[in-house]
């Protein structure tokens, strides 16, 4: 990575539009407020994150990605496959790449619980997840430059 300024990749899941609105809203004040550029793009699904990431990975365009999306347990009948496949995909993109990346794909009981995780006035899952990417990619360009 050279002196410029990150530019990030948001790919986000809509499934749960609410809450996406919310994760996204923090996640783009997050990346704002440092000064970063990003794009974003959305995959049908939380089991189809990983591999708009990769596409996304693939262009050489992006310093590092954030994902987000929400999986709710009583919303859907194979919750827990849905959740290992994400975040199993998301991890190994991320270590097989050197990708700095946050993940903000929420993985609750019900509704409420992903409100209160993806409110950007409140928890702020989705301002985490740029803040850690961001952070990342500073370990990143300290580790490269040593």
């Amino acid at each position: 990575m050279t002196d410029k300024a990150p530019h990030i990749l948001i790919v986000d899941s809509p499934f749960h539009e609410a809450i996406n609105a919310e994760l996204v809203k923090g996640c783009v004040a997050a990346l704002e407020a440092a000064n970063v550029t990003y794009e974003k793009v959305s995959a049908p699904g939380a089991l189809e994150i990983p591999l708009a990431a990769t596409f996304g990975f693939e262009t050489g365009r992006f310093d590092g990605v954030v994902v987000l999306g929400c999986v709710i347990r009583d919303g859907t009948s194979n919750y827990d496959i849905v959740v290992e496949q994400c975040a199993h995909g998301v991890a190994h993109l991320s270590l097989s790449e050197a990708l700095p990346m946050g993940n903000a794909v929420l993985a609750v009981e019900n509704i409420e619980q992903a409100q209160k995780q993806a409110d950007s006035q409140g928890l702020d899952k989705g301002g985490l997840a740029a803040k850690a990417t961001l952070k990342m990619i500073e370990l990143q360009t300290y580790f490269e430059a040593q």
